[in-house]
């Protein structure tokens, strides 16, 4: 639901909605330990079934004292709770195909996720044209407590399952200032600004397994810890952008630093880092028509890890394998150049050093460890083809009067990576391809129609293979009563081919899994009615998407 009331100087807004949501999944898993000779292969089937809950609130106004001064403040929340169980069986062979034992496993777990933000907006416009004087600000507080519950029933140890608790809580609070100079000079443009990020992180986890010896529960592999993470960010930023005749031309620099600490209370160790950063960026156009345009653009970007990424907690996700951050990692910096034609054709290079990838090997034997590093570097280069076609006096022909749009867009990528984790080489050579495509209709009685098409093909290489990926959805919209009354039916997936097979092959284990939905088919219908001329308003946003919970949702295991 949206509401919107101006009077005045005065712009009241507010936006609210919500889901309520149940699933049931199905997987299989295959592991092949090379190396151990008692767990050589394990199979495992289960299912299991989850309810959630989502609801998201906002509410603000907008302020203008007068011409030239401009203000927006407003508050937004959105949360979800889940719960889910379930349930799998697994036997063990030896390597000479022997059955050792087998084991049923269940599990429940549930959560919460809460996120209050606020956000202030405030713009100053000089007398000239496009001269101004922007700031923004916001500050966030984020929640995640989880629970969860799991039981190993062994085969040789009857009457005594393994049995564990565990539970997060995760607490995050982030403030982002920035603000931003522009400039006009006659048809060219300087802008200069600044950026300050500071987030704190606590993630405690605490984990309890039964003890029959002394009938009571109690941390016997020492998984709990309290880990508490620091983090500021300060960036600086220029650019200028010229207009020569048909050419424009816009280059920059940006200067950032990050200072972070983490703290890891139980294991009493901690780690601290600072990275200064220089980005340089250049962009080219010479305006060919007014349909078509040539460009060249160069930049330098820096992607820092998933504040979850860093997390050392040790998180067992079953038998002999578990996941842990690494404190170690570092940003990923990517160094890019392209080439454009219009909207149409785009070839691209890029070389990224420390690219963030989650690698898997094994220990004690038997064991499978995951964790996130960074490579060496990546090196990448690929074209996308894209075809946004609509009727237009500039256009080569016309389509037909009932297709009201048409967009095709195919991707092709080769790169080349490499690195090291422990005993496991990482290197590899690797090709894709994406295929998006949509369809816009004019059908009987002013009913819009979208047909929308996503196709991933097999993807393998010398450590991965993936099944493909195809999605084809429906769109109908029909509108009434001078089009204020807006009716709505999409279908998702029709096929219903939501799966998801995968492949990891290492130097001294082989896995294989499959994920699939019951029924990922659904059908959605939609009605709103507008009382005026509202339109949907668009607010800045400064998150930078990395408060997340990221995979801390329950866990644990024998």
């Amino acid at each position: 639901m949206y509401l919107n009331y101006k009077g005045g100087k005065l712009n009241v807004f507010s936006q609210a909605y919500g889901n309520h949501s149940i699933g049931k999944n199905i997987n299989e898993s295959e592991r092949f330990v090379y190396t151990s000779p008692n767990m050589y292969y394990q199979k495992s089937a289960g299912d299991s079934k989850y309810t959630s809950n989502f609801g998201y609130f906002k509410v603000g106004f907008d302020y203008d004292f007068d011409e030239s001064n401009t203000a927006t403040f407003y508050v937004n929340y959105n949360g979800y709770n889940y719960n889910g169980d379930g349930s799998n069986n697994s036997f063990v062979n030896n390597n000479n195909n022997v059955l050792q034992y087998t084991y049923d496993g269940y599990n429940k777990n549930g959560g919460a996720n809460n996120n209050l933000s606020f956000y202030g907006f405030y713009k100053k416009k000089f007398q000239t044209k496009r001269h101004e004087l922007l700031f923004d600000a916001m500050y966030t507080s984020f929640g995640n407590p989880t629970d969860g519950k799991m039981k190993m029933d062994y085969s040789n140890r009857v009457g005594r399952p393994e049995m564990q608790n565990n539970n997060t809580d995760v607490t995050a609070k982030t403030f982002i200032f920035k603000t931003d100079y522009v400039l006009p000079i006659n048809t060219n443009r300087f802008e200069a600004g600044y950026n300050f990020t500071y987030r704190t992180r606590n993630n405690g986890y605490n984990v309890e397994n039964f003890s029959y010896i002394t009938g009571t529960w109690v941390d016997s592999l020492k998984l709990s810890n309290l880990f508490k993470y620091y983090e500021s960010i300060n960036a600086l930023y220029a650019t200028y952008a010229h207009k020569l005749g048909n050419f424009d031309v816009k280059f920059g620099l940006r200067a950032e630093n990050l200072a972070s600490e983490g703290n890891q209370i139980t294991q009493n160790t901690s780690f601290s880092e600072n990275f200064l950063s220089f980005f340089p960026n250049l962009n080219l156009a010479y305006k060919l028509s007014e349909m078509y345009q040539l460009s060249l653009n160069a930049f330098r970007r820096i992607t820092y890890p998933q504040i979850y990424y860093i997390n050392p907690f040790r998180r067992y996700l079953g038998l002999n394998n578990y996941s842990a951050g690494n404190p170690k990692i570092k940003p990923t910096y990517v160094n890019s150049v392209a080439l454009n034609f219009s909207q149409f054709i785009s070839v691209f290079y890029n070389y990224t050093t420390g690219t963030v990838t989650s690698a898997m090997t094994t220990e004690n034997d038997s064991t499978l460890i995951s964790t996130f590093l960074n490579l060496n570097n990546d090196k990448s280069y690929g074209v996308n083809l894209t075809l946004p076609y609509y009727n237009s006096p500039m256009m080569p022909f016309k389509l037909p009067d009932f297709i009201s749009s048409c967009y095709i867009s195919f991707n092709y990528r080769y790169s080349k990576q490499s690195g090291q984790f422990l005993k496991e080489d990482l290197s590899l050579i690797n090709k894709s391809y994406t295929l998006n495509a949509y369809l816009g209709f004019k059908l009987w009685w002013d009913i819009d129609a979208n047909v929308s098409v996503y196709y991933v093909p097999r993807t393998e290489n010398r450590r991965m293979v993936r099944g493909e990926m195809k999605y084809t959805s429906l769109y109908f919209s029909k509108t009434m009563l001078d089009r204020k009354l807006r009716i709505n039916i999409y279908i998702n997936d029709i096929f219903n081919s939501s799966k998801n097979y995968n492949e990891s092959i290492g130097g001294s284990y082989y896995t294989k899994s499959n994920y699939e939905m019951l029924n990922s088919r659904s059908i959605s219908i939609g009605l709103s009615y507008m009382f005026n001329d509202y339109k949907d308003r668009r607010d800045r946003n400064l998150d930078d998407g990395r408060d997340g919970g990221g995979g801390n949702n329950g866990g644990g295991g024998f």
